[in-house]
């Protein structure tokens, strides 16, 4: 009976805030994605920047 209790399948609050909370793996998928995204646009607008530029040669 002491195995049953501490089953965290028969514990509905248990269940509940597993669900609720996002899973680790999507977690960090999501920072990466945020960390590439920052990279990305950061070299498209330096590669902008260089390209709006006028030419310096006389």
């Amino acid at each position: 009976m002491v195995l049953a209790q501490n089953d965290p399948a028969q514990r509905g609050t248990a269940g509940t805030r597993d669900e609720s909370e996002p899973h680790p793996l999507v977690t960090l998928g999501v920072g990466l994605l945020l960390v590439v995204l920052c990279i990305v646009t950061t070299i498209a607008a330096a590669l902008l920047l260089i390209g709006s530029m006028p030419d310096a040669q006389p």
